[in-house]
This record gives C-alpha cells, sequence and structure tokens, in this order.
C-alpha cells in the first residue's frame, strides 16, 4: 500500500508540477507513466477474466486452509471473523456443515438460522457463496474500474493539449 501511495504521489507531482510550471517534459513523462498504468490495469483485468477459475480454485483452498488453522489452534479473534461471514451470508463452513462434522469442531451458533439452536442450519458452504456475492457484484466493479478509466485517458488527453499549448505558445504572445 505503502509503495502504491508513493506512486501515486509522483504521478501527481509530475502532472502537477508540469502543468503549473509549464513544464512539457514533466507533462510527457506524465502521460507516458499514466498511459503504461492503463495498459498495466487492463492486462490485469483481462488476467483475471482469463484465469477466473484458477483464482476462484485459489480462493477456494486458501479458505480452506484458514478455516482449519482458525478451528484447530483455537484463534477466537479470527473465529469472530468467520462467524461474521456465515451470519452475513447465511452459510455455514466451508462447503457445508459437515466441514465442521469432519473436525470435530462445534458448529457455531451463527450458522443457524435466526441463530436460534431449534431452527434448521444453514446448508450452503461460505466459499460458494462469498463467491456468488463478488460475481454479483461484479457490474459494479466494473463500472468503478470503467470511470477510473475514463478519468485516467482524460488526464492523458489533458496533459498532452496542455503540453502542445505550452510548445505552441512559446511560438506566440500568448502566454507572456
Amino acid at each position: 500500500m505503502i509503495i502504491v501511495a508513493v506512486f501515486t504521489i509522483l504521478l501527481s507531482a509530475f502532472g502537477c508540477l508540469g502543468a503549473v510550471f509549464k513544464n512539457r517534459v514533466f507533462l510527457y513523462l506524465y502521460a507516458a507513466i499514466l498511459s503504461l498504468l492503463i495498459i498495466t490495469e487492463l492486462a490485469a483485468f483481462i488476467i483475471t477474466l482469463t484465469y477466473r477459475v484458477r483464482i476462484r480454485d485459489s480462493y477456494y483452498l486458501g479458505f480452506r486452509e484458514l478455516f482449519i488453522e482458525i478451528y484447530s489452534n483455537n484463534h477466537t479473534d479470527l473465529k469472530y471473523i468467520i462467524e461474521d461471514i456465515e451470519r452475513e451470508f447465511k452459510c455455514c463452513g466451508i462447503n457445508n456443515v459437515t466441514d465442521y462434522y469432519k473436525h470435530n469442531y462445534t458448529v457455531p451458533v451463527a450458522c443457524y438460522q435466526d441463530q436460534d439452536f431449534d431452527k434448521s442450519i444453514f446448508d450452503q458452504g461460505c466459499a460458494n457463496v462469498v463467491i456468488q456475492w463478488l460475481w454479483k457484484q461484479f457490474p459494479i466493479i466494473g463500472s468503478v474500474l470503467g470511470s477510473i478509466l475514463l478519468i485516467e485517458i482524460f488526464g492523458i488527453i489533458s496533459s498532452i493539449a496542455l503540453s502542445t499549448a505550452i510548445s505552441h505558445s512559446s511560438y506566440s504572445e500568448i502566454y507572456k
């Protein structure tokens, strides 16, 4: 996160300093770096779509390992996170409630409908429910990323236009 923040600050500095001091080199550098950033974002998006099955499987395996680690070593703080997920998504275990039975764990209250022991246990596993939820959020995520992409493209066009105007202004009296 710190690296991303430093990169963002440096990139913004190139754009701002180039605009304030009418420095064409900084503006072109800003446009070039922003172009590389857009290409990287598009590549990451394409790779994510291409390897979504592998990403899903990796998430599933990681969730399973985390589940076993939390319950086998009795990490109570992390148990609350799992229980919050179960409560929020109305799911139980990784695949279903049998995950608790297989490892001789106590089924948490969060797995019961309305947190009532007399009611039935949620039959869906949390791994698939969370993946389905993420997939349903995909249009929102895509819209946000698309908006960011448009803003970045506008930044490139603006910096090139300003840089061109600055180069032409050296031949005219407009910016005196």
